[in-house]
């Protein structure tokens, strides 16, 4: 099951609430598209600094992180 939330830490706190203990491998955190793909931190970054959601100058490492786009 998939859980969405404006940020990654409320999305978990969705998981636990519903099914208890959960294991997150490294490739499920992300982002899903306005077109309803999900693609990884890395791929998401290239996404939003394309479309100018955000400068690359400000992002902190390879990836994105929901905290960045707040």
């Amino acid at each position: 099951m998939h859980y969405t939330a404006p940020r990654h830490g409320e999305a978990i706190i969705k998981a636990l609430d519903n099914e208890g203990p959960i294991i997150i491998k490294q490739g499920q955190r992300g982002f899903w598209t306005s077109r309803g793909r999900h693609v990884n931190r890395k791929e998401a970054l290239e996404i939003a600094v394309a479309a100018g959601q955000i400068e690359a100058k400000k992002i902190t490492g390879c990836v994105l992180t929901s905290e960045e786009l707040w």
